[in-house]
């Protein structure tokens, strides 16, 4: 489908501070190794708002126990990216006129992640979690375009944000290596020009296989691994 003027004004992110390289897993002697996961998995390094000696010490096995420890939270980091993605698009905070908020790592049912983000940024504007896993630049888009020209403001910010490494299992090697914690937020305009213009926008759900992929929302991240490989 060809869009009609949906420009990106700006883009910003964030991640905390703690780094869990391929050595650090290989030394939590849970039978993966440093070059097996840039071999297998193609990833050096990842962020986490988790205290590494925590990691260490109880694998995260009881993920409900590292909610106090957490350096940021999904709202921490989206406020942080948001302000960057403003700032680089040259615009204020007071020219957004709609949030669209993307987190599968929820600290609440109710208020919703976009919501807290609105109040974060002294802004009272429709907000919608419109939310989903890899995919929510594709799927934010999409929506977007979907919508009556007329009935969207001049400038949307959608952000995505997640702690994911806080749902991690790490005695488990091959979903240790992957997740990573941040944030990323982008600012969309479809009167204003930008330094991006999308040309093509096309998303799709396949519920069939909705179960390869699961964030447990008190437990741990689980895939089945040869599944999400074959079809991806």
């Amino acid at each position: 489908m060809t869009l009609k003027n949906i420009e990106i004004a700006g883009m910003g992110f964030c991640h905390p501070s703690g780094r869990i390289t391929n050595q650090f897993l290989e030394d939590l002697k849970i039978e993966s190794s440093a070059q097996w996961v840039l071999e297998k998995i193609g990833i050096e390094e990842r962020r986490t708002v988790l205290p590494l000696d925590y990691i260490v010490e109880t694998k995260n096995k009881n993920s409900l126990q590292s909610l106090s420890l957490m350096e940021m939270t999904p709202v921490d980091m989206a406020e942080k990216a948001a302000l960057m993605a403003i700032e680089r698009a040259g615009i204020k905070t007071s020219d957004i006129g709609m949030i669209l908020c993307n987190c599968c790592t929820p600290m609440d049912t109710a208020p919703s992640e976009g919501v807290k983000l609105a109040r974060r940024l002294k802004i009272s504007v429709p907000t919608q979690d419109v939310f989903t896993a890899c995919p929510v630049f594709a799927l934010h888009v999409d929506f977007i375009n979907k919508q009556k020209r007329e009935n969207l403001p001049d400038y949307i910010l959608c952000v995505s944000t997640a702690t994911l490494t806080q749902r991690v299992d790490y005695t488990n090697r091959s979903d240790s290596a992957i997740w990573g914690d941040g944030a990323a937020a982008w600012i969309i305009s479809t009167r204003k020009e930008g330094l991006l213009k999308v040309l093509h926008s096309s998303y799709s759900t396949d519920p069939v296989r909705c179960q390869a992929v699961i964030v447990e929302t008190t437990g741990h991240f689980h895939q089945d691994g040869r599944a999400v490989r074959d079809f991806s």
